[in-house]
């Protein structure tokens, strides 16, 4: 029986669970540093620029800051007002979308390599 568990133990593909993958990549994401501007145009926004000022150590989480706030720029009131809330609250749960997407995506991969025979 104890040999049927540690052969288990190593056969099983060693990929982080999901969780633990959202967590690291939370934490990349809270370690980036960005700056954007954003400019009034028509009815809305449009972005003047965004770019990352200090990585959070993964490009691609890195990547995510930028398209969040442009996806959340219609929730901004005119200029000269205080950040809404809606704002705030649009990031969050962008951000959110997105590194659980990236988390997705990475887990896919990492199951689809372990189903790979060994050449």
């Amino acid at each position: 029986m104890i040999a049927s568990l540690a052969l288990l133990a190593v056969a099983a593909p060693n990929i982080a669970p999901p969780e633990d993958t959202i967590v690291v990549l939370g934490r990349q994401l809270d370690a980036t540093r960005f700056m954007w501007n954003a400019v009034p145009e028509g009815r809305g926004w449009r972005m003047q620029y965004c770019r990352v000022v200090k990585t959070g150590g993964d490009a691609e989480v890195d990547g995510i800051a930028c398209p969040a706030i442009a996806a959340c720029l219609p929730m901004l009131d005119r200029p000269g007002r205080k950040v809404p809330k809606a704002f705030q609250q649009c990031l969050t749960d962008t951000r959110r979308a997105m590194l659980s997407a990236l988390a997705d995506r990475r887990a896919d991969a990492a199951a689809a390599s372990a189903e790979q025979p060994a050449s």
